[in-house]
């Protein structure tokens, strides 16, 4: 990582990353002599805690962002990991603007605000992702925990993802409105190159790469320059808790400023062949976590993190074949190679229940039932363990040696993922991709059947469905 105040973009080496097999062969059940030797890792889910402590990044995936156990078990072992003061802030995989919301609303930066009125501004779909009932009741749970603590010590809420292009263009004029009216003039006039776009940012990323505008990448940088300029001069308030109350809302523009230069970026790359948006986003994600981190040592004096994303996202990339074009790395490969014994990621499975999902991007959400996972994936794999075991729910830890040579024998196996939509006419060609699960994660969680997540925004009614898996992206 470069140092904060540098806004030059560290090149990834992508050649060093290690392909995987990806022939399709039908690997039979799991074996007898392989449960035998899976049990001394097979843990109830309670002990997931103990497995976790003393990491400083704590990734916990899904393997869809429809299920309810998956957004129900992340928010409770967040809430334990809080409670004993081992993490200052969770980053998710939403909007800078939208979560900076969330984190004005917990942290007590905004006093007034309701959990309502910081959920608001999930308006791009999918919204159930985190305007749900889980995420409603963690968010107020958080606010009551923190009110109980100094300034320093609340856990904040910060966004990872690259979308909010317009958004926080928006954030970061009106902050300056508001601070120093001859600066925001300044910061207006630069990102007034990209009002000829429109409020489409896929606007933008066609004519870019099709070579019919120069784009306004530097502009981007100058405005961020400019705004790292009015950060370096200010001045918090000398009372502790006001001044790092401060220091958040400044950070979180100087981060929407960020933002934008990332979602040039990636809006450009969308369209370009020869690069792949994926592998921006994902370091964007890591770059985020890496600023959120330094700023938490600043003003907080530790840093640790739990990440909540997909599992396509947190699990090494390099132990996984998403992409057909190009290597892809994402944000757990990312994580592991720079602090490989201080960071543990967690990916959760199901078999088989109801998701909540929807059939195109854009459409409505609607509890749609999850087919049983295909004969030669692991979650086949694992669902078998499950019965033979007698666990329907478990925690395996797939570090011991032991472990990860059962799992690894036969080498990569179908992984499901499904994301927000989800089409079972076409199972496996939307939803599996090849993997090896260990060292892909550190700890698998397992639902052996799991339900749809119930959204704020329900127009369905009750989903009174047993439960559910998830797949695709």
């Amino acid at each position: 990582m470069e140092s904060k105040g540098s806004i030059t973009r560290k090149m990834v080496d992508y050649r060093k990353f290690d392909a995987i097999s990806t022939t399709a062969e039908d690997n039979p059940c799991i074996e007898t002599e392989d449960i035998a030797t899976l049990m001394p890792s097979l843990q109830p889910l309670r002990d997931v805690f103990s497995m976790v402590k003393g990491k400083s990044i704590i990734s916990i995936g899904e393997a869809s962002h429809g299920t309810h156990e998956f957004y129900y078990f992340r928010a409770e072992l967040t809430k334990q990991l809080i409670k004993e003061k081992m993490l200052q802030a969770v980053l998710i995989e939403g909007d800078w603007p939208d979560t900076a919301m969330l984190h004005r609303f917990v942290t007590g930066l905004m006093p007034g605000m309701s959990v309502d009125d910081a959920l608001e501004g999930f308006m791009r779909f999918p919204r159930w992702m985190w305007r749900n009932n889980v995420m409603r009741d963690f968010l107020l749970w958080l606010h009551d925990h923190n009110m109980q603590l100094p300034f320093s010590e609340r856990c904040g809420i910060f966004g990872l993802d690259v979308y909010s292009l317009q958004k926080s263009m928006v954030a970061v004029v009106d902050y300056l409105r508001e601070n120093d009216p001859e600066m925001a003039q300044k910061v207006r006039q630069y990102y007034a190159c990209f009002d000829q776009f429109g409020a489409d940012p896929e606007l933008y990323g066609m004519m870019t790469s099709h070579g019919m505008s120069a784009g306004c990448y530097k502009e981007a940088v100058d405005a961020l320059r400019l705004l790292q300029i009015y950060v370096s001069s200010h001045k918090p308030s000398p009372d502790m808790c006001a001044g790092v109350a401060e220091k958040d809302e400044i950070f979180i523009q100087e981060m929407n400023a960020r933002v934008i230069l990332s979602a040039e970026t990636y809006y450009r790359a969308m369209f370009d062949p020869r690069r792949s948006s994926w592998n921006i986003r994902d370091t964007h994600f890591f770059e985020t976590m890496e600023f959120v981190r330094e700023h938490l040592m600043v003003t907080r004096g530790k840093n640790n993190v739990a990440l909540w994303a997909h599992n396509s996202h947190l699990g090494n990339a390099r132990f996984a074949k998403i992409g057909s074009n190009y290597k892809e790395l994402n944000v757990g490969l990312l994580i592991k190679d720079k602090y490989p014994n201080d960071s543990v990621s967690i990916g959760q499975f199901t078999y088989s229940g109801t998701v909540m999902a929807a059939s195109d991007w854009g459409g409505q959400h609607t509890t749609k039932t999850v087919t049983n996972a295909l004969p030669d994936a692991i979650e086949e794999y694992l669902h078998v363990l499950a019965r033979k075991s007698q666990q329907m729910n478990f925690a395996l830890d797939l570090r011991p040696p032991q472990t990860k040579c059962v799992l690894q024998k036969r080498g990569p196996r179908l992984q499901r993922a499904i994301g927000v939509i989800y089409r079972p006419d076409t199972e496996r060609q939307s939803h599996y991709y090849h993997a090896q699960i260990a060292p892909q994660f550190d700890i698998a969680v397992w639902f052996d059947k799991t339900r749809a997540l119930r959204p704020l925004d329900d127009m369905e009614g009750p989903c009174d469905e047993p439960e559910t898996f998830p797949s695709g992206f």
